[in-house]
């Protein structure tokens, strides 16, 4: 839960120095590559949440790694994130900066929740429809779980559509149990 209220406080700033300078898209290439950079480093992800190591050390780190690679703007808002402790977020943090930029170029990001994986033609027909129903170019994200039982569970913005045999089940189950036999 902290996670995600840090990145929403933070992408959102970050988000917002971006449009009064005008570079949304170079703020959102530099924190994109940030965040590949944590993701296939564990070493790295280790070392910025490990709260033994002094603040110090992992500023000099920062700089070495980032301070000639990025937007100066985005290198100070990782000294930022590394003084009041919020470096381990920054996953999250540029997942909700992406989001905003995403929005303010009119890109939803959906995810696609099925029990078996899509073929192409099935996720391009998918894709055609959510795009129908929000007048937006939507980005798809799959993921395969098994438990939905069959069906599609799809999360664009804040909306949950659920067909999933899973969800149908449980609902045929709570009918049932609400039914008083005589």
């Amino acid at each position: 839960m902290i996670g995600a209220q840090v990145a929403k406080k933070y992408g959102t700033a970050l988000f917002q120095v971006a449009q009064k300078t005008g570079q949304v898209e170079d703020y959102y290439q530099d924190l994109r590559a940030i965040r590949q950079y944590v993701a296939k480093d564990d070493a790295f992800l280790s070392f910025i949440q490990a709260p033994q190591i002094p603040d110090a050390d992992k500023a000099q780190v920062m700089k070495t790694a980032f301070f000639e690679r990025v937007e100066r703007v985005v290198y100070e808002f990782l000294v930022v994130l590394n003084d009041r402790r919020r470096l381990p977020y920054i996953a999250e943090i540029v997942d909700y900066f992406e989001q905003l930029y995403l929005q303010e170029i009119g890109v939803v990001q959906a995810r696609v929740i099925t029990a078996v994986p899509l073929v192409e033609s099935e996720l391009s027909a998918m894709q055609a429809r959510l795009e129908k129903l929000t007048g937006k170019t939507v980005r798809t994200k799959t993921k395969v779980e098994p438990a939905i039982i069959g069906g599609v569970i799809v999360m664009l913005g804040n909306q949950v559509i659920d067909k999933s045999v899973r969800y149908q089940l449980l609902r045929l189950k709570e009918r049932l149990l609400a039914l008083k036999v005589h």
